[in-house]
Protein backbone atom coordinates (compact mmCIF):
# COMPACT_ATOMS: atom_id res chain seq x y z
CA UNK A 1 0.00 0.00 0.00
CA UNK A 2 1.51 2.98 -1.06
CA UNK A 3 2.00 6.02 1.63
CA UNK A 4 2.77 9.51 1.28
CA UNK A 5 3.72 11.80 3.46
CA UNK A 6 3.49 10.13 7.60
CA UNK A 7 6.16 7.88 8.88
CA UNK A 8 5.46 4.69 10.03
CA UNK A 9 7.16 4.35 13.50
CA UNK A 10 6.09 6.56 16.85
CA UNK A 11 2.80 7.59 17.47
CA UNK A 12 2.52 10.54 15.45
CA UNK A 13 1.32 10.29 11.81
CA UNK A 14 1.47 13.32 9.51
CA UNK A 15 -0.94 14.30 6.97
CA UNK A 16 -0.61 10.84 4.66
CA UNK A 17 -2.47 9.81 2.17
CA UNK A 18 -2.92 5.65 1.73
CA UNK A 19 -3.54 3.82 -1.23
CA UNK A 20 -5.39 0.38 -0.72
CA UNK A 21 -5.16 -1.89 -3.31
CA UNK A 22 -8.82 -2.65 -2.23
CA UNK A 23 -10.98 -2.21 0.71
CA UNK A 24 -9.94 -5.29 2.67
CA UNK A 25 -7.17 -3.10 4.87
CA UNK A 26 -8.35 -2.09 8.41
CA UNK A 27 -7.88 1.81 7.41
CA UNK A 28 -10.70 1.26 5.11
CA UNK A 29 -13.00 -0.25 7.20
CA UNK A 30 -12.79 1.57 10.11
CA UNK A 31 -12.88 5.43 11.95
CA UNK A 32 -8.94 6.76 11.62
CA UNK A 33 -8.35 9.34 14.34
CA UNK A 34 -5.87 11.78 12.71
CA UNK A 35 -5.04 13.02 9.08
CA UNK A 36 -5.30 10.16 7.21
CA UNK A 37 -7.46 9.37 3.83
CA UNK A 38 -7.72 6.24 2.50
CA UNK A 39 -8.79 6.82 -1.46
CA UNK A 40 -9.78 3.76 -3.36
CA UNK A 41 -10.62 4.45 -7.19
CA UNK A 42 -14.26 3.58 -8.20
CA UNK A 43 -14.97 1.79 -11.50
CA UNK A 44 -18.50 4.07 -11.80
CA UNK A 45 -21.09 5.51 -9.99
CA UNK A 46 -22.61 2.85 -8.66
CA UNK A 47 -19.31 1.14 -7.46
CA UNK A 48 -18.61 4.69 -5.62
CA UNK A 49 -21.72 4.36 -3.91
CA UNK A 50 -20.88 1.07 -2.48
CA UNK A 51 -17.79 1.43 -1.61
CA UNK A 52 -19.28 4.76 0.91
CA UNK A 53 -22.00 2.18 2.78
CA UNK A 54 -18.70 -0.55 3.38
CA UNK A 55 -18.00 -0.66 6.89
CA UNK A 56 -17.59 -2.87 9.90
Amino acid sequence: MPVVGGSPDGHFVRPTVLTPADTRPAVWRAEVFGPVLAAVTATDAEHALALVYLTD
